[in-house]
């Protein structure tokens, strides 16, 4: 990686994204700093905590860290505190897959709790999951509950928000 990078000009870096996986079990993750606007791999780094910015910051040493306009991250605490930390000119843009996948969490913990009560939400998990538009049979019934759940109603309203907003599920 690091032969690579001495041919990498990342000098005018706007918009980056980070990820990570799992290469093990028990939690032993890499990290991957990549460049949205030309969809390649720029950094990569054992770990998920916040001195990887560091790291990537030392390596990449004609990177100015004002002209990051954007890190796109997912939700982790390490990630948040080191984006603030080491671009703090940046604005911080969650990844928009983990916060469809939070909310569709939540929607399906409170439709789980309301079914307990009305028959009519039970065997409806996957329905809620799809854009209204997309919905053909489903949609009378889901529509129906939508008009008399306050909490469901509340949830897919602040999903569909997301979803005008330019983050789809």
């Amino acid at each position: 990686m690091d032969e690579a990078r001495k041919s990498q000009d990342i000098s005018d870096l706007k918009v980056f994204d980070i990820d990570e996986f799992s290469v093990e079990k028990h939690h032993v993750y890499v990290t991957l700093f990549y460049d949205i606007r030309k969809s390649g791999i720029i950094h990569v780094e054992d770990g998920n905590h916040s001195s990887m910015f560091m790291k990537f910051m030392q390596k990449n040493p004609f990177l100015d860290a004002k002209n990051i306009e954007h890190i796109i991250i997912y939700m982790c605490a390490s990630y948040i505190s080191g984006s603030r930390e080491y671009f703090p000119e940046s604005k911080t843009v969650f990844d928009h897959f983990r916060v469809i996948k939070m909310m569709n969490d939540a929607l399906d913990k409170i439709r789980r709790r309301e079914a307990m009560n009305n028959e009519i939400l039970k065997h409806t998990r996957y329905d809620w999951f799809k854009n209204f538009s997309n919905l053909v049979k489903e949609s009378d019934r889901i529509l129906s509950v939508k008009s008399w759940n306050f909490r469901l109603h509340m949830h897919i309203t602040s999903r569909l928000h997301c979803r005008d907003y330019g983050i789809q599920s």
